[in-house]
């Protein structure tokens, strides 16, 4: 930065700490002080706001046409709330939104973040303006009004509903034995495992095995849902996991499609998960103001 002796390695620190390890520039500010450097908390604002506009928001850009070219992406959302944002209240809940490459597609690690004010489908169809391939999400509705992709429901959820059906006693013991519970999250786990034993194959021959060895467990495992789902309570936990099942399963299928596609959305949820473990109330941010000019190192 002209005028400035901020380093690429010192902003790139401010950056991890603040992002990376959710540690306040407040908090950052008094670490400087105790080693005998004055940065206030506004230069380090600085520091990042415009090293962002002037370097990081090109490659930015790039990275984003580059993932509009994938054959996958994984996407998710979490609330955030914001201290500051013009026109809205702190206790307001925005949302942060991250775009994922398929972690199936070792030659593309692409990572993107997105603030928004809103959870509206709109932020997604803006964002993925142009994407035709497919797209990985859990069952959020703002996903589907992406028409020109094909849509992947995530199987990590689909088991998490059978995990939550289980009774409390159940999980710390062997309570699950024998029971329908532990029928669905077994099958489920079946196509986990599978995915295990050809994830060092290409996307060809992942394709190939999916079709001969996980298209018979999913066959059975819908069978077994629309056999058993009217012998339960209506309104029963357990019915809920079976019924998301048998209404989703064109997208819980769809990865079948392409050897790409990844039966989970966990590389988005592992993604965003510090905007959610950064606080224990969320992760809370202050909104960015314009920065004034760096004069010097220690203003």
């Amino acid at each position: 930065m002209p005028h400035s002796i901020v380093s690429p390695s010192v902003v790139a620190h401010v950056m991890m700490q603040k992002y990376g390890y959710a540690l306040p520039l407040y908090h950052q500010e008094s670490e400087w002080k105790r080693i005998g450097l004055a940065f206030s908390r506004a230069n380090l604002a600085n520091w990042i706001i415009i090293a962002s506009k002037e370097w990081l928001a090109l490659a930015y850009g790039r990275m984003h046409e580059m993932l509009l070219e994938e054959r996958c992406l994984h996407a998710d959302e979490t609330p955030i709330q914001v201290h500051n944002e013009k026109g809205r209240k702190n206790t307001s809940k925005s949302y942060m939104w991250v775009y994922a490459s398929t972690a199936l597609n070792p030659t593309r690690k692409i990572r993107l973040l997105e603030y928004a004010p809103t959870r509206s489908a709109h932020c997604a169809e803006t964002f993925l303006e142009g994407f035709s391939s497919y797209l990985l999400t859990d069952d959020y509705v703002g996903y589907r009004s992406i028409k020109t992709a094909g849509h992947c429901l995530c199987w990590a959820h689909a088991r998490r509903k059978f995990v939550d059906a289980a009774p409390a006693y159940a999980k710390e013991t062997d309570g699950l034995e024998n029971t329908l519970v532990k029928a669905g999250i077994d099958q489920i786990s079946q196509l986990f495992d599978k995915e295990k034993e050809c994830k060092s194959l290409s996307p060809e021959e992942r394709y190939e095995r999916r079709l001969g060895e996980e298209k018979p467990i999913l066959k059975a495992l819908f069978a077994w849902a629309e056999n058993n789902v009217d012998k339960l309570l209506s309104k029963s936990s357990l019915t809920t996991a079976m019924n998301y099942l048998l209404s989703n399963r064109d997208g819980l299928t769809c990865y079948l499609k392409d050897g790409y596609c990844d039966i989970s959305n966990n590389t988005a949820e592992n993604s965003i998960r510090p905007f959610t473990v950064g606080g224990k109330t969320g992760f809370l941010v202050t909104a960015p103001r314009e920065p004034k000019p760096v004069l010097s190192s220690t203003a």
